[in-house]
């Protein structure tokens, strides 16, 4: 991948961009990979801009097509992980804040989280705030990670790593709890 962006010469940020796009898109595509050639094409900075607007824009994109179609959305993002997170959608005051928290967790793909959240009370506004702020911890991560692994770092890169494994996993097993959190963070600055 790293060799056909660089081979692509100033194209290659548009096909970087498609590569996001796609993964976006089809779910199943990781995005890891695409973050980590980012890092070591483009460097940390331009890295995590480029994989940011994609993603943003991307998402954002899913949102409206989601929302739009309606419930013949469904058919084109079939997936088992869909109904845990619609489940956590249903449950959550804050649809904006799990959306923003689910964005950080990188195991969950990206294109559910559009158009599950395309089916709750959110607003785009408040849906493209989300997506912009929740993603740019991951991004980074995994761009500046494939800036390490060009460096050799690579006990940095398997220490970061574990961190994130190991956030996902209590973030999973602690899901109703965060969740609970977040509605009474909420509610509390409601009642303020």
């Amino acid at each position: 991948m790293q060799e056909y962006i660089e081979g692509a010469g100033k194209k290659g940020v548009f096909v970087l961009a498609a590569l996001q796009v796609l993964q976006t898109i089809t779910i199943i595509f990781p995005g890891i990979p695409i973050y980590m050639c980012a890092g070591i094409v483009y460097g940390k900075i331009k890295g995590t801009i480029l994989c940011y607007i994609t993603y943003v824009v991307s998402n954002v994109a899913i949102f409206i097509a989601s929302r739009r179609m309606g419930e013949a959305a469904d058919e084109l993002f079939p997936n088992k992980k869909q109904a845990g997170v619609s489940d956590l959608m249903k449950k959550t005051k804050h649809p904006a804040w799990l959306v923003m928290a689910l964005c950080v967790v990188p195991v969950i793909p990206n294109g559910i989280i559009p158009h599950i959240a395309a089916k709750s009370s959110l607003n785009l506004k408040k849906f493209f705030l989300a997506v912009a702020i929740g993603c740019v911890p991951g991004i980074f991560l995994f761009v500046f990670c494939g800036e390490l692994l060009m460096n050799g770092y690579f006990g940095v890169i398997i220490a970061m790593l574990v961190l994130g494994v190991v956030g996902t996993v209590l973030a999973f097993i602690f899901k109703n709890r965060i969740l609970k959190w977040i509605n009474r963070l909420f509610e509390n600055r409601n009642n303020s």
